[in-house]
């Protein structure tokens, strides 16, 4: 009976043993799991582009999210290499990692090449790293995101500063962006900026995109007034575009944004009503003073809008231009 219990011990230690042994497997990356963090698609990704990577044993167990600016770059035991680099980290889980695409990562060529993943998990002495995956690496990636876990894409409507969203919805309260007005649109992988800031970290000043940038609403190409790293946040893009006057309502208006010669990012739009009246700056209550012949965001304060008229003169908006004032004559009476 003594010689049985022992066996039977002996038995459940190399049970264990075997188990903890299992239970810490090398991490792997999915077939096409490395995707563009908007969109959820594995297309392509590129410099300071907010990706997600799914997989199984990616993480020490855990989950962790960063709580503080820079990004860490572990997280839960975790590391993630992108073409040898480091990457900024926002969430890691045993099969998600969120992450950021360092800027040192680029391509010197003409369109695109491959850029190697690698996932690293530690878990006490032990550490464990991933096959090598690969992925499209762009110029440009675009992705337009959605507002939370809903199917609203997330476009700010300047008159209210809340999300643009037609009726039946949920999730939002409605609200139709007209023709003429501004709206800002938020996206990731558009790839290069001006005066960039570290990875990890969010821009410390005004970062606009080097590329070449296009948006059409309903086949109509819209004025960009702005377009470059959202202020505050990391990976994420901004762009202030003015909805094209003439162009047709509807819930579900086809928004589309070119960067360069990449693939382009589509979304909708929802748009109902006629024109504003942006062409005109009005006296608050008044007649009509003129035309609008220029439009122009002031690059530190995207907000800020200035306005040339036929009238003569400058005018200025802090708003996104719901009021106007004479160019140096801000805090008097408003147009």
């Amino acid at each position: 009976m003594r010689n049985r219990s022992l066996v039977t011990i002996y038995f459940l230690l190399l049970c264990t043993d075997t188990l903890l042994a299992q239970s810490f497997l090398a991490p792997v990356i999915n077939e096409n799991g490395i995707v563009n963090a908007a969109t959820f698609r594995a297309e392509a990704v590129t410099q300071g582009m907010i990706i997600s990577i799914f997989g199984r044993d990616l993480s020490d167990g855990t989950s962790a999210t960063a709580s503080s600016l820079p990004l860490p770059k572990s997280l839960a035991g975790t590391t993630v290499l992108i073409g040898g680099n480091p990457a900024p980290l926002f969430f890691v889980s045993p099969t998600q990692i969120n992450a950021q695409v360092p800027w040192g990562v680029t391509f010197g060529g003409i369109g695109t090449a491959m850029v190697t993943v690698q996932v690293r998990v530690k878990r006490e002495a032990e550490e464990k790293t991933s096959p090598v995956a690969s992925a499209l690496y762009a110029g440009a990636a675009p992705g337009i995101f959605n507002a939370g876990n809903s199917r609203i894409t997330a476009i700010i409507r300047a008159t209210n500063s809340e999300l643009v969203c037609p009726s039946g919805h949920t999730s939002c309260q409605e609200n139709y962006v007209r023709p003429g007005e501004i709206i800002s649109v938020y996206a990731t992988g558009l790839g290069a900026v001006i005066d960039g800031p570290l990875d990890g970290e969010p821009p410390t000043g005004v970062s606009r995109i080097s590329s070449v940038r296009r948006v059409a609403i309903g086949g109509v190409f819209s004025q960009i007034l702005f377009a470059g790293l959202a202020p505050g946040f990391v990976g994420l893009y901004q762009i202030n575009l003015v909805v094209p006057s003439n162009v047709l309502s509807g819930d579900e208006v086809p928004l589309v944004l070119s960067i360069g010669n990449g693939m382009p990012a589509q979304t909708t739009l929802a748009i109902r009503g006629a024109s504003p009246g942006i062409t005109n700056i009005r006296r608050r209550g008044g007649p009509t003073i003129g035309s609008l012949t220029s439009l122009a965001a002031d690059p530190t304060h995207p907000r800020q809008l200035y306005a040339g008229s036929s009238y003569g003169g400058v005018f200025y908006s802090p708003d996104f231009g719901n009021i106007w004032f004479p160019r140096g004559m801000e805090g008097t009476t408003p147009f």
